[in-house]
């Protein structure tokens, strides 16, 4: 499971351990001249092109590329490797 939050933090969560601790953080940012800027994000879905394969209805893009939205408005897409 993957969150979201206003401070930036984008989280991977594990359900086996049930959600007790995050297993990996990211942290939403944008370059503003030399500086980085952190993102409020509010909103993250995963990003798919439409298509379906197999039974499981799995998208063609790869599980870990995401979309969020910021509170500033705009939208990114980002890839968690």
């Amino acid at each position: 499971m993957v969150s979201c939050s206003t401070d930036g933090k984008i989280l991977l969560w594990a359900l086996e351990d049930k959600l007790n601790f995050p297993i990996k953080g990211h942290l939403l940012s944008r370059k503003l001249g030399t500086e980085l800027q952190n993102i409020g994000g509010t909103s993250l879905d995963v990003l798919s092109d439409g298509r379906e394969k197999g039974a499981a209805k799995q998208s063609y893009l790869e599980d870990n590329t995401f979309i969020v939205g910021a509170e500033c408005g705009s939208i990114y897409k980002f890839n968690i490797s």
